[in-house]
């Protein structure tokens, strides 16, 4: 048994829910058994890992933000710290991430406005047909174009990773 703690429901994922009902996209949600980590989420959806949209939640300087970025890369906290000019950038700590979504490091969607959060998406996102992410909660997951993510969101495009 796991001592890992499953979110199957939340604010969050009702929230997207209504959302992307509302907004008129094409998307395919389904339920599926929890995952962590991109990998997991990737294998369990049947879409390249590539096209998974990782969201971290991090600190520039003191301000908690949204980022995201392909799954199969990484942040690069030298680029971030440059793009905001900033002195210090870090991963949020789990107990920052439950206090700041109300969620757990594995569920965490790239819906920043949804949290209160600012949304920052790697430019990379753009490039894939689809982009795949957990909604909210550890079994559920949406499969939509990345343009359609963006209509939605509304990020700020950047360039951060690696």
């Amino acid at each position: 048994m796991s001592d890992k703690k499953v979110i199957k429901n939340s604010k969050v994922l009702l929230a997207i829910k209504k959302l992307l009902s509302e907004s008129g996209v094409e998307y395919k949600m389904f339920e599926h058994e929890p995952v962590w980590t991109s990998e997991e989420a990737s294998k369990i959806r049947g879409t390249p890992f590539d096209s998974g949209a990782k969201a971290l939640v991090l600190y520039v300087d003191d301000v908690p933000s949204l980022f995201v970025l392909p799954g199969s890369l990484k942040a690069d906290f030298n680029k971030i710290k440059k793009l905001f000019m900033a002195e210090n950038v870090r991963l949020a700590t789990p107990v920052e991430v439950e206090d700041l979504t109300g969620l757990v490091i594995g569920s965490i969607p790239p819906f920043g406005s949804v949290m209160g959060l600012h949304s920052y998406f790697d430019s990379k996102l753009l490039e894939h047909e689809v982009v795949a992410f957990n909604i909210g909660a550890h079994t559920a997951s949406v499969i939509m174009k990345p343009e359609s993510l963006m209509v939605i969101e509304k990020p700020k495009i950047l360039d951060f990773s690696i």
